[in-house]
């Protein structure tokens, strides 16, 4: 008996290399696909939401900024026509009225 035990021992054995690469599952399935694409739809609205909100913050962000620039430059150029104002004579004061007036007018068009 312990002659057939190592003459069988030592004869030489085929290896067999088995590569899977399962998409479907041999076993349960239907859990697996619940599972697997319950999260995967589940991750992708997550990424999509932070996304789209990111995208949102940014745009938001570069309004505002040009409103600030925007705002600025508005009162800048308002201390400017009242300091020429304030340091001018009456005909030049005539004639910024007289501006002021048509500026109005043409905004309203």
């Amino acid at each position: 008996m312990t002659d057939i035990k190592t003459i069988v021992g030592k004869q030489p054995k085929s290896v067999i290399k088995k590569f899977e690469l399962l998409l479907f599952p041999e076993q349960d399935a239907k859990l697996f696909y619940k599972i697997v694409f319950g999260r995967w739809i589940l991750w992708l609205t997550a990424m999509l939401a932070i996304n789209n909100i990111y995208k949102w913050g940014v745009n938001y962000s570069d309004n505002q900024k040009d409103i600030e620039i925007q705002q600025l430059d508005n009162d800048r150029i308002k201390k400017s026509w009242q300091y020429l104002y304030k340091n001018s004579g009456n005909n030049m004061k005539k004639e910024m009225e007289k501006a002021y007036e048509n500026s109005a007018i043409i905004n309203k068009r």
